[in-house]
């Protein structure tokens, strides 16, 4: 008598699947077990397409949290770190084409470079004197002087061929400067990177130039440095150090040619403060790393304003003859023609090392051939 109700009390509680009912002792062991089921209401297990997103979202955005490093590639670390909460600079000018202020802020800044060399004041002297005897001897001793310089400073770059790597011996360390391209220029340049970087080289720092908006690029880089970090830290041998700074681009895609020169004109601006700029973050004064020691650009047309203000800088002393070795290396793209930058390079002999990666090339013009720096061989035997 006493089993029924609890039997009806039990099947009150499982009335509708049309199961035979339980017995007392198979309901309340069955309760027992469902209750520390439900009390963790607040917890459940994420589905495959929110961990695939949280995912994306750490691939996206990565961490700015610094891992486990040595001390000897800690300021690497540093740099990923910097440069990463930099990202937004990438696209907040990337529509800017004119900054006055910021046009000025250069110019000046070039003029207080200028009047801190030895000649420049010198030739502020003569040039006062000659524009007193007439007004016009000052243009002409102006146009002389390019001329000569120009002549001069090419001369030296054609004479040193083979040597221009060997800095003279000095205890100043320098730094290289890699003009990355928007497209395939950047990719290309990574890739060589990647195969000529080695971990016995004495590595002092690194700085990418890029272009406002060229998200492409940035990413790229940064993919690079983090993999070059995690190899070099897995090897017991420091990364270096590296900075990116950024450019507005001197022609768009299909641009006009008549809005070309103002824009070039803001891409020099740009142009003159990276290579007169030293990196803040490294840990040393602006005296030691104030120029960069070689410049190394693969064929986009801001690598020519890159090697033209070069030359401009050395033409007139403001530069020692030391530093600012230009290198071109002409796209893997280039199968049977030099692109526009290279000739205008040639031209102008702008380039201390000219590279091209095709023996066809090569012998068409006065280029050091390299065979296939972007994709063989793994340490590129350049023939300069």
């Amino acid at each position: 008598m006493s089993a029924e109700p609890q039997q009806s009390r039990e099947g009150q509680e499982l009335p509708q699947h049309g199961q035979e009912k339980p017995s007392t002792e198979f309901s309340s062991s069955l309760t027992q077990r469902s209750r520390p089921s439900r009390k963790p209401t607040h917890l459940r297990t994420p589905t495959i397409e929110e961990l695939l997103s949280a995912v994306v979202d750490a691939v996206e955005q990565p961490s700015t949290t610094p891992t486990s490093v040595s001390p000897l590639n800690r300021k690497h670390q540093q740099c990923l770190i910097e440069m990463e909460a930099r990202r937004d600079a990438v696209v907040r000018y990337a529509t800017t084409t004119w900054d006055p202020l910021e046009f000025a802020r250069v110019l000046w800044q070039q003029f207080k470079l200028a009047l801190s060399t030895h000649m420049i004041r010198c030739w502020i002297v003569i040039y006062t004197g000659l524009y007193l005897i007439c007004w016009y001897y000052p243009f002409i001793a102006f146009l002389v002087f390019i001329c000569l310089r120009h002549y001069i400073t090419v001369f030296d770059r054609l004479g040193s061929e083979g040597t221009w790597v060997r800095l003279k011996q000095s205890d100043t360390p320098h730094y290289v400067l890699i003009v990355c391209g928007s497209g395939g220029h950047t990719g290309e340049m990574i890739r060589m990177m990647d195969s000529g970087i080695a971990p016995h080289e004495g590595i002092y720092h690194r700085r990418y130039a890029i272009a406002y908006g060229d998200q492409m690029s940035y990413d790229k880089v940064i993919g690079f440095e983090r993999t070059l970090g995690d190899r070099f830290e897995r090897e017991n041998v420091s990364a270096g150090t590296f900075d990116i700074e950024y450019f507005h681009r001197g022609r768009r895609v299909h641009q006009s040619w008549a809005t070309t020169p103002f824009t070039a004109l803001a891409c020099l601006a740009d142009v003159f403060r990276i290579l007169t700029t030293a990196p803040s973050h490294v840990g040393r004064s602006v005296t030691e790393f104030r120029f960069p020691g070689v410049i190394v650009t693969d064929g986009p047309g801001s690598g020519f304003l890159f090697l033209l203000a070069a030359h401009w800088l050395k033409m007139w002393f403001m530069v020692p003859d030391d530093f600012m070795k230009t290198v071109f290396v002409e796209s893997w793209a280039r199968v049977n023609s030099i692109s526009l930058t290279g000739k205008l390079i040639d031209k102008f002999y702008l380039a201390d090392v000219f590279i091209a990666q095709y023996k066809n090339l090569s012998r068409r013009g006065p280029y050091s051939y390299a065979d296939n720096m972007v994709v063989m061989p793994p340490h590129p035997n350049m023939a300069v």
